[in-house]
């Protein structure tokens, strides 16, 4: 069992505001001073720098660490750290990156831009020196990772995907697989594929259907529009997405513009009776 609660005043490591690197080196200093293997910090930080808290993420051997973003986030998240700065030292006293130290760097930056807490620096303490990567200009850029990661998928980065809209004629509505279904570019063009059917088809309950495509909902794929000669608005605004949707929504208008003859089945008010009904309760 797991409980997360809010604390109206959580402790703060440090009241001093972290301004620069050496601010961060000096803080944490005495806790390197005496080890004989490599040890990774990470400072959490407040909006404003104050450190929350500081995280041994990883204890390591004389020249390496195994890291997780998992391990390295965990307490950040926990804190609802705005930001971090990463720390760790090289026994052997040079504080030159490694190429796996570029690597971790460049990873952990691009998990921190995805999850929202910033990657301020990493930096490298050395015998009686440090190395701080972004004074260095050796910081990845957390947004250019991304963008080349949402290139990938077609995503702008910052941008949600535009939910889209396609149409489709299907012979049979409620069972596609048993008749023909024709792919249309747009509701015009599905409207005169339906009424190009031949009469006979109509027993089969043929029909226009919608197609969303939006990778942030999971009522993407085909949902029907109109099926035999019937436009039933109840049904579809019974799915709130479909009712909040621009996309649907118009495409509901369209049809009772384009179709004038279907049949349209609007919601029901409760406690409001239609008009057949008052006549037949006198």
């Amino acid at each position: 069992m797991v409980s997360i609660r809010l604390v109206d005043d959580p402790p703060i490591y440090s009241e001093d505001k972290i301004q620069n690197p050496n601010d961060a080196v000096q803080l944490l200093l005495k806790e390197f001073d005496s080890v004989d293997r490599e040890l990774f910090f990470v400072l959490n930080l407040k909006t404003n720098g104050q450190v929350i808290n500081v995280n041994i993420a990883s204890m390591g051997t004389l020249n390496s660490c195994i890291l997780s973003p998992r391990e390295i986030f965990k307490a950040s998240i926990l804190s609802n750290a705005a930001s971090v700065i990463l720390m760790h030292n090289h026994p052997s006293g040079d504080c030159t990156p490694s190429k796996q130290d570029v690597l971790m760097t460049k990873r952990l930056v691009a998990c921190g831009e995805l999850i929202g807490i910033t990657v301020l620096d990493h930096v490298i303490l050395g015998k009686e020196t440090y190395l701080s990567m972004k004074e260095a200009n050796m910081m990845p850029d957390g947004k250019k990772i991304y963008n080349e990661i949402a290139a990938e998928n077609g995503v702008e980065y910052g941008k949600k995907p535009i939910p889209t809209i396609s149409f489709y004629v299907a012979e049979c509505m409620e069972f596609p697989s048993l008749g023909k279904v024709y792919q249309c570019r747009s509701l015009e063009q599905a409207v005169k594929r339906y009424r190009n059917l031949p009469e006979e088809m109509a027993c089969m309950g043929n029909g226009i259907g919608f197609t969303i495509k939006d990778d942030d909902s999971i009522y993407s794929g085909e949902f029907d529009l109109v099926s035999a000669n019937r436009l039933d608005v109840d049904i579809i605004n019974s799915i709130p997405y479909y009712r909040d949707s621009p996309l649907v929504q118009k495409a509901i208008e369209d049809i009772k513009r384009l179709m004038p003859e279907v049949k349209i089945i609007e919601p029901v008010q409760h406690g409001v009776q239609n008009p057949k009904e008052r006549k037949q309760a006198r």
